[in-house]
This record gives structure tokens, C-alpha cells and sequence, in this order.
């Protein structure tokens, strides 16, 4: 069986995405399934194999496009290669030109797709340039996903809030995503981080920001949620990680130096690796106020370092991790999140307690050898399907 996996990029500027992509196509490889990733080289790539690939694991890289939404002229000539040689494809992503090419091509050589959405179908993200997308995904993604052997989603949530796009008699998959757990299966001492940051405040409260900084993530209401908590807290400090636009962040730091909190808040940058499960670990708590998030990839990265999280209805997950006993749910609004960081900050057993509830979540049902099983099941029945 062999599986052609297709995403515009895998640079870590293409974000959870990009994450899920690799770390998908590294657990079938390792579970015996030939995995083929076609992608374009574009940005910075961090594998999760390094120089030691699964021998059954094969990485194309075509040349970059012009355009995000168009092919180059190597992947144009590569699609109809690599497809052919390949018994199902799996394409990644919405509003890509590329994918359209490819499921059109593998319709003509008479191969099944399935296709990934990554919460591309929520309501936040269709309100985004809706008209364009309406358009495109009349003229050109209806037709690919209605001919899809199965489109697939990450979480109930997720299907639930796309629902009205999935064209009549299409099949539905729902699987969790794949992440490698590996970096968290042995957890860093609790002040793991001041190794890594010896720059930020100790033996205070801390909670942790920890994604790409846009105006979507919602930092905002939770940086003016630090100047609502009480006396007691007025230690808490904010630890914000991640990358963005220039001119964002320096929004940011204003709105900090505005409100007097500036020497409690601290911007980190991009975190990756140990560094990163090292201030997952320390945090008392991680808080994304988010308006979407497909499955949130942060959030149960954080669970498996035993750290509780706060997250919105937007997270197609928010119910599994409110189910698992792990978790706050949160609106986008400074005075709610202030109420429940001051819960959280006030109680720090209560709140390890959460934590430790969310690491035996994410370890019983987000096992990557399991997920992947899964997957190999999924192929082998939708080829049978196929052959009849």
C-alpha cells in the first residue's frame, strides 16, 4: 500500500498544519505503510526524523511557486508521476489551486483521495474574504470534495461546524490528529524553563501564551485580563511565545507599556523543541483565547506536560478537553479570562490537578502508533472499496 500525502508546504511558517502533515506521514512510516510527502520547498523545514527517516518514508520537495495558491512548473510536472505511482492520495488543506490539479488528475487515473480539512471549513475561517471563498468552493472544491472517497476531520467539533459544506452522499471520517509525543513521554523538572530563559521572573505565577501571534489568537483580552486580577496576583506574570507580523507585535508591546503591566509581560519569540516542553512545563497555565482553532495543536502539547489550559468554544476540541476534567473554557473577554486565571492562580493544586487529568487524556487517546493503525485501517477499506 502505497500513500501519497500532498500539502502546499511544510515550512514552519505553514504553522499546526505543516506539524500534523510530518508527523502523520512519520507514524505510518513506522507503522510499515510506504508514506511518499510531496510539497513545495518553501520556508524554513524542521523534520521530525532529522537525518534518520522510516526507510519506507519518502520526501519530494518541488521547487516553490510563484504564488501560494499555484503550482510550480516541477510540481505540475511531478503530480501526474507521483500520483500515478501511488494507490490513494491524501490531500491536505483547502483553497489551493494545487490540490484542485491533483484530485483532478487522480480522478482521471481512476485513484481515491481523501481529503484533510483542518478546520478550513469553520465558520470564523469562511467569514474570512467569504465572498472569494464562496465563489472558490463553488467553481473549483465542490466538485473535489464531492468526488473524495472520504473527507476527513480532526474532531466532532470541527465536522459539526462544517457540516453544511460537505456535499451530499461524501463519507465523513473523524480522526484525531497525529503529533509526536515522544518529547513529552519524560517530563523536565517543573523549573525546566529559567534554564532556557533565565531572563523571566521566578517562584511567581506564571501563564503562558504559547502561538503564532495574530489578531486572531486574541491576545489582547488577555493582556488586559492581567490588570484585573486581584492584589494577590499582582505578581502573575505573562509569558508570550510565538512569531508574527512586526507591526502586530509591536501593537502588543504598546498596549503593554499603556496599561503599566510592560515588566510583567515578556515576548519570547518562537519556541521549538525542549525549550518548548520546558515552558509548557513551568507554566502554570496556558492561555489562547482564540476565535478558531481546529484541533489546537498547543493544547494538547501543554495537557501532556501536566499543564491545564484555557480555551474557547473557537477550539474544535474544547469539549474533549472540558470532558477530561483538564480544562477552562473561556470567552473572548479580559474580565471572564481574569476570573478564571485568578481561579486557576488561586488554587494551584486544584489547577495541577487539571493538568494531571489532561496528560492521561492526551496519553490514552492521542497515542500516535494507535492513530496511525487507524489510518492503515481507513486506506485498506477504501481501496477495497475501490477494486469492487
Amino acid at each position: 500500500m502505497r500513500i501519497l500525502h500532498l500539502t502546499s508546504s511544510i515550512g514552519t511558517e505553514a504553522g499546526g498544519v505543516a506539524l500534523t502533515v510530518l508527523d502523520t506521514c512519520k507514524a505510518l512510516a513506522l507503522e510499515g505503510i510506504t508514506v511518499e510527502l510531496l510539497t513545495h520547498n518553501i520556508g524554513t523545514i524542521d523534520l521530525p526524523w532529522k537525518d534518520n527517516p522510516p526507510p519506507s518514508l519518502t520526501l519530494t520537495l518541488a521547487a516553490a511557486p510563484a504564488s501560494d495558491r499555484f503550482s510550480s512548473a516541477e510540481m505540475k510536472r511531478l503530480l501526474p508521476e507521483r500520483i500515478k505511482a501511488c494507490d490513494l492520495l491524501h490531500v491536505h488543506g483547502m483553497w489551493q489551486m494545487l490540490n484542485n490539479r491533483a484530485a483532478s488528475i487522480a480522478r482521471k487515473l481512476g485513484k481515491p483521495y481523501v481529503c484533510s480539512i483542518h478546520g478550513m471549513l469553520d465558520p470564523w475561517s469562511m467569514s474570512q474574504r467569504r465572498g472569494r471563498k464562496l465563489l472558490y468552493y463553488h467553481l473549483f472544491e465542490k466538485k473535489r470534495l464531492k468526488q473524495a472517497a472520504a473527507m476527513h476531520f480532526t474532531a466532532e467539533g470541527e465536522l459539526k461546524k462544517a457540516v453544511q459544506w460537505v456535499p451530499s452522499g461524501v463519507p465523513t471520517l473523524v480522526v484525531p490528529i497525529i503529533f509526536n509525543l515522544a518529547l513529552y513521554l519524560e517530563l523536565p523538572e517543573r523549573d525546566a524553563a529559567y534554564r532556557y530563559f533565565p531572563q523571566l521572573p521566578g517562584n511567581v505565577p506564571w501563564v503562558l501564551f504559547l502561538s503564532r501571534l495574530h489578531e486572531k489568537k486574541g491576545l489582547e483580552y488577555l493582556i488586559n485580563a492581567m490588570i484585573q486580577l486581584p492584589a494577590s496576583l499582582a505578581n502573575a506574570q505573562l509569558i508570550v511565545a510565538g512569531t508574527g507580523e512586526p507591526g502586530y507585535i509591536e501593537s502588543l508591546k504598546t498596549l503593554t507599556r499603556q496599561l503599566k503591566i510592560e515588566s510583567r509581560v515578556h515576548f519570547v519569540g518562537m519556541v521549538q523543541g525542549a525549550a518548548k516542553a520546558a515552558l509548557y512545563r513551568t507554566a502554570d497555565v496556558l492561555a489562547v483565547p482564540t476565535s478558531q482553532e481546529n484541533f489546537g495543536l498547543i493544547f494538547p502539547e501543554a495537557l501532556a506536560c501536566e499543564t491545564a489550559v484555557m480555551l474557547t468554544v473557537g477550539v474544535d476540541i474544547h469539549r474533549e478537553i472540558l470532558d477530561s476534567g483538564a480544562g477552562y473554557l473561556i470567552r473572548q473577554n479580559a474580565s471572564d479570562i481574569a476570573e478564571k486565571l485568578t481561579e486557576a492562580l488561586s488554587d494551584r493544586p486544584a489547577n495541577r490537578r487539571r493538568g494531571a487529568a489532561g496528560r492521561r487524556w492526551v496519553l490514552d487517546t492521542l497515542q500516535p502508533t494507535a492513530i496511525a493503525k487507524r489510518w492503515a485501517s481507513i486506506y485498506e477499506s477504501i481501496l477495497a472499496r475501490t477494486l469492487q
